[in-house]
């Protein structure tokens, strides 16, 4: 430690002037801990060392900026802080420096005897026993350690004057006594003996015997590891347990896939006296944890590496102050500005004594690595209370600097381990000092630490790595095994895991605990869980039999395997050109979704049961064990879009906008206004059906989550509805709630009033000049001050729950209510995303460097129809970008918008790629554009190509085509980015997706043959709302049958056309959609649809006819339509029904669908008429 002295010279020894304010109790050990007994009265002449340690700035804003850098809906996740703002932010003031100077010299230890640390965090000086117990009003006594002998010198409590109390963090030596074990190490004593094989137990099939690399990637989905970004070396740090290479080349030859090489090892970086190891220790058993933490690490991350920190010299390797000494190593600031080591707890160095290390204390130095696993601890109730303090501010300081630090969360359960011969020992009940008949649960440290990830360990439920994980309990041996956890009576509990934490506590803790057992307020551990027991690990015990296979166990080997797999996330992350992640657990609590629950098992201990596993966070498995997918995404996923990322923005109005930040208050408010106005959701979910009529516009986004997280259902209603289409769906839907935009107000109020609603019960929509959700009848406004938060889905069923309904387009028939859960909608949100995120990750790999790309759409379909409902309210906000709304489409308003806002991602009908094609006015209007799509009906590959040509910079193949459904939540088919067709496929299948083609008795027909495509899939509806009849009729077998026809042709998917719309010619099968793809090509066609009408001498065969939009009247006659067709199709697709040539526009549903049922309708008039005639 280097301090600057005040004064050159050395002063002698002057007696302590008695200060005249009052002193009262600054700190007080309660009880003797159970391995030291009282000697003697301390000599008063004794010269102690005394150090005063000086509170530090800030420290009660660590949460707050933790969370600024590690809360996952933070903007500035992931912008860790240097290692010089942290000191700047935490060092004392200089007015506390002064205020404790003034004070000593004050009571006679003078000026010339003080020296200050050099970031004023310590002063130091030496008094006598004598001249300290009048400063500190105390009594100084000798204690000695029962089972090392030594001694050490220490007071039962002492006192500040109340002024000064405020500066001053502790005083060394006081209360401390040291002398304790780690409560955590890897024991081959749960194996009965060595496998006498020690190469065949590699495989999935004994993982019921011992747990080996592939049982691991095989339970949590950890992929093989093919990168080493460096400076991302795994840290592990460890004591009194060294490192035996020649049983690490074993292991790697039998039990690592691909076969680690052999001489592959570890940095190794020593800390005071850190030594590596050699058959002796070996065969003392001195090697098993080192064994465990280094053969699972390497196993997982290889062929990244790994960072051996070997601490202490074997003098003091057992002493609990070697944590200090490691972040001495880590962190200069901490020994040369902090002064963090403790005498009478933490080693000296240089060491006389023998076998010690005699070189100076390492300050600084030691290569920080971004995670570290450390599989050692303390018990909560030896220490004193600000020692921990002081250690957890410096752990969270690494937190601030993005370092993740993983620790062992104990072995015993809710008891601990406290030396040799005390293996169950627990707390008194009255005093809370360690006694090894104590009543009160033991938390160990620093896993007690808010700023550390503590894990627990499970094993195997049920022998199979197919049946889930429990947690451990191996009550037999020498060590008795129970994954530690529980709650600090130090720590509070942090804002991260409040609600987890509380759902325990009010649903499953057993009601018998009161705070004799445990602090019902405190830091609850552990924070997740891993396998920890029988770990393969090559130990050689015995010089004749050499290297043998043991099944180790113990929350050291569940540290190991969580810190690699988080390494392996940070190289994920590294690769994708982030920072690594840092601080865990805000996350970790925020996503339950990233584990697999663990509700079997308990933790004994302090003679009961201790806790028993359960649904959510435990304090015996945490939140559980990992899902290595899942947290990918998460992890790889963050940060989020920032909170002032604007999400949506009115294209006539660009000043009305909604960032994230607003529209997550807003959802909120609109959902509490919801409940608590008129009680959407209060009866439970999924009941409540709302119903939303509008235009695009910034605020349907809050209204459409607004709903959902009130608990209600949205039914969104199409914008061109009538007063009697409107009033059917809502009495349909069982709708007694009603949202418009205020160009459906009177639209709105005739339907409610016509199916029996007051006006009360018709919220207006306003987002300009204020946002507003009030009631037609005024009073009301929905937009309230209070908030309603979500609530989060942790069981599986009622992720199935429902909570959208869509109308079908009604182009063939009357519309019907499609049910999507939260289910459909999350799985089509991830699965659509995905292969954005698998293109990105490849051209990483080759070394090509992202595009910087603001996603930017245009709002310009219905959110009525699936297509607007993802592609604004749900793509958007998962990607982090902007939709641009406009109120409704329009040709000429869309073409302004596409140049104005520089539109990079456009998905849009076909009809409107048709004429985009055609419109010599399309210039550079899409030379922002990134990507482009279709889906909504057939295209074909020339009208393709011909749309393509007008996109970006005349780029090819942009456009990508999709596939699906409303009952199939939207694309099920997609074209990959960086891939292309220009064919008229309908693009790949997306994962979780299976397809077939079936004929009209559902057998599975020929590759080139055409046939209806059943879907299966999590993507698929469950059925139609309150239509029994409909769902019955759309399902076969478990399959979902689309109506559309379609063919296999070449490894591609091609869609022919709707079943019914099909017509029929003398037996064969004629597309409408066929036709009009030939009619598009025309040059002076506009648009195009075609329908079927019988044939005069065949009622039962169907000649198509067409209507035709030209580009200018006269600019095509009859006669060229169907010549046009006939050098392109067969004679039995002609267009025998004639040409009729419409002005304007053809009519369409809202999403562009052409409405052949009014086509139909209209060529049975012509036909009647001529028939007349």
């Amino acid at each position: 430690m280097h301090f600057l002295p005040l004064i050159a010279a050395f002063a002698g020894l002057a007696s302590a002037l008695p200060s005249a304010e009052p002193h009262v109790l600054h700190e007080k050990r309660d009880g003797l801990p159970v391995a030291w007994r009282h000697h003697s009265r301390a000599e008063r002449s004794t010269v102690l060392p005394v150090r005063i340690g000086l509170k530090q700035r800030n420290l009660e804003l660590g949460s707050r900026y933790i969370a600024d850098v590690a809360d996952p809906k933070s903007p500035n996740f992931g912008k860790h802080w240097s290692a010089e703002k942290v000191a700047n932010a935490f060092m004392p003031s200089q007015e506390t420096s002064d205020k404790v100077t003034n004070w000593l010299v004050s009571s006679g230890i003078s000026a010339n005897r003080l020296s200050h640390s050099v970031g004023r965090n310590w002063i130091e000086f030496t008094a006598t026993v004598d001249e300290t117990e009048r400063l500190l009003k105390t009594q100084y006594h000798v204690y000695q350690q029962k089972e090392s002998k030594g001694y050490r010198i220490a007071c039962d409590d002492y006192s500040l004057p109340q002024s000064v109390r405020g500066y001053v963090d502790f005083i060394m030596p006081t209360i401390q006594l040291d002398g304790l074990k780690p409560v955590s190490q890897a024991s081959p004593a749960l194996q009965a003996g060595p496998h006498n094989n020690i190469t065949g137990l590699t495989g999935i099939e004994y993982c019921d015997q011992v747990i080996t690399i592939d049982c691991l990637r095989a339970i949590y989905g950890i992929p093989v590891a093919s990168t080493n970004h460096s400076g991302n070396e795994l840290g592990i740090a460890e004591w009194a347990d060294y490192l035996y290479l020649p049983d690490l080349k074993v292991f790697f030859e039998n039990f690592t896939s691909p076969k680690i090489p052999a001489n592959v090892t570890p940095d190794f970086i020593s800390i005071d006296g850190g030594k590596t190891s050699n058959l002796s220790l070996a065969l003392l058993g001195e090697v098993v944890e080192s064994a465990l933490d280094f053969q699972t690490s390497y196993s997982i991350i290889y062929p990244q590496g790994i960072r051996q920190y070997q601490n202490g010299d074997s003098i003091n390797v057992d002493s609990v102050g070697t944590f200090n000494i490691f972040l001495d190593a880590l962190d200069g600031s901490y020994c040369s500005y902090e002064g963090g080591d403790q005498p009478y707890i933490d080693p000296a160095y240089p060491d006389p004594n023998e076998y010690g290390y005699t070189g100076p204390l390492q300050c600084g130095g030691a290569p920080m690595s971004n995670v570290f696993s450390v599989s050692y601890g303390q018990i909560e109730g030896a220490l004193p209370r600000f020692y921990q303090e002081r250690q957890c501010h410096e752990w969270m300081k690494l937190a601030l600097q993005g370092v993740s630090v993983i620790y062992a969360s104990g072995d015993s359960g809710v008891a601990n381990r406290y030396n040799s011969g005390y293996n169950n020992t627990c707390l008194n009940a009255d005093l809370g000092y360690v006694d090894q008949f104590g009543a009160k649960f033991s938390p160990s440290f620093p896993v007690n630490c808010p700023y550390i990830t503590s894990v627990g360990a499970t094993t195997l439920l049920n022998s199979s790595i197919y049946g889930g994980e429990k947690a451990v309990a191996s009550p037999n041996g020498p060590l008795s095994f129970y994954s530690g956890g529980g709650f600090s009576d130090i720590f509070e509990r942090p804002s991260w895991q409040a609600d987890a934490v509380q759902n325990y506590l009010d649903k499953y803790s057993p009601k018998n605990y009161t705070d004799v057992q445990f602090n019902h307020s405190g830091r609850a551990f552990p924070d997740v869980s891993a396998l920890g027991l029988n770990l393969a690990t090559v130990w050689t015990s015995n010089a004749t039999r050499g290297p043998q296979l043991y099944g180790v166990g113990g929350t050291s080997a569940s540290a190991p395997i969580f810190a690699s797999i988080i390494t392996l996330l940070n190289e994920e992350r590294l690769g994708q050109g982030k920072g690594p992640i840092g601080f865990l657990n805000p996350t970790i609590y925020a996503h339950p979704e990233m584990f697999y629950d663990v509700t079997v098992g308990s933790n004994p201990g302090c003679g009961t049961p201790g806790f028993p596993a359960a649904p959510g966070w435990d304090p015996v498995t945490g939140m559980g064990t990992p899902i290595y997918p899942k947290m990918k995404d998460v992890f790889c996923g963050l940060p989020l879009a920032q909170d002032d990322t604007i999400l949506h923005q009115e294209a006539a109005n660009p000043s009305n906008t909604v960032n994230k930040r607003e529209l997550r208050d807003l959802v909120e408010c609109i959902a509490h206004g919801l409940r608590t106005n008129y009680g959407i959701g209060a009866q439970g979910p999924n009941k409540d059906v709302v119903t939303v009529i509008s235009y695009g516009q910034v605020l349907v986004s809050a209204a459409f989550f607004g709903v959902i997280a009130a608990g209600g259902v949205y039914s969104a209603a199409s914008p061109s509805s009538t007063v009697a289409e409107l009033a059917r769906q809502v009495k349909i839907g069982n709708s007694r709630l009603l949202i418009c935009g205020k160009e459906h107000e009177a639209v709105t109020a005739k339907a409610a009033k016509e199916c029996g609603l007051p006006l009360s019960s018709v919220l207006l929509l306003e987002s300009s000049p204020e946002w507003k959700l009030r009631s037609l009848e005024g009073g009301i406004d929905v937009v309230s001050s209070s908030r309603l938060s979500w609530q989060k889905i942790t069981d599986r069923q009622a992720l199935k729950g429902l909570i959208t309904i869509l109308w079908s387009s009604g182009t063939t028939g009357l519309p019907k209510g499609v049910m999507l859960s939260h289910e459909n909608l999350v799985a089509e949100t991830y699965i659509t995303a995905l292969s954005g995120r698998q293109w990105a990750a490849k051209e990483i790999e080759k070394g090509n460097e992202l595009p910087a790309v603001q996603y930017r759409t245009l709002g310009h379909l219905p959110i009525s129809h699936i297509a607007g409902l993802f592609g604004y309210l749900l793509a958007p906000m998962y990607s982090g970008g902007s939709v641009i709304w406009m109120r409704r489409y329009n040709w000429e308003n869309m073409l302004q918008c596409l140049k104005q806002y520089e539109i990079t991602a456009f998905y849009t009908v076909p009809s409107i790629f048709l004429r985009i094609s055609k419109s010599p006015e399309v210039t550079d209007h899409f030379k922002h554009l990134v990507g482009a799509s279709t889906g909504a009906a057939p295209m074909d590959g020339k009208l393709q190509m011909a749309a393509n040509a007008k996109l970006g910079s005349g780029q090819d193949a942009m456009i990508g085509q999709t596939w699906g459904l409303s009952e199939t939540t939207g694309a099920i088919t997609m074209m990959p980015k960086g891939g292309s067709d220009t064919t008229g496929s309908i693009s790949p299948i997306l994962p979780s997706v299976e397809l077939r083609m079936v004929d009209d008795d559902f057998k599975d027909v020929e590759s080139g043959q055409e046939g209806e495509l059943l879907v299966r899939s999590p993507l698929v509806t469950n059925g139609y709302y309150n239509n029994p009849q409909a769902t019955e009729d759309a399902f076969h077998d478990g399959w979902f049958c689309t109506g559309d026809i379609g063919s296999l042709r070449d490894g591609k998917f091609y869609i022919v056309d709707r079943k019914k719309e099909l017509l029929k010619y003398k037996g064969l099968q004629v597309a409408p959609a066929e036709i009009e793809n030939v009619l598009f090509t025309h040059p002076q066609i506009k648009e195009a649809a075609v329908v079927g009408v019988p044939a005069p001498d065949d009622p039962g065969t169907d000649w198509p006819r067409a209507y035709v939009v030209p580009v200018a009247a006269g600019a095509v006659s009859e006669d060229d339509v169907k010549a046009w067709v006939a050098d392109r199709l067969a004679p039995y697709k002609q267009l025998r029904g004639g040409v009729m040539f419409v002005d304007g526009e053809l009519p369409k549903n809202a999403i562009g669908k052409f409405l052949r049922r009014e086509l139909r309708d209209r060529a049975k008039r012509e036909m009647s008429i001529k028939a007349k005639l």
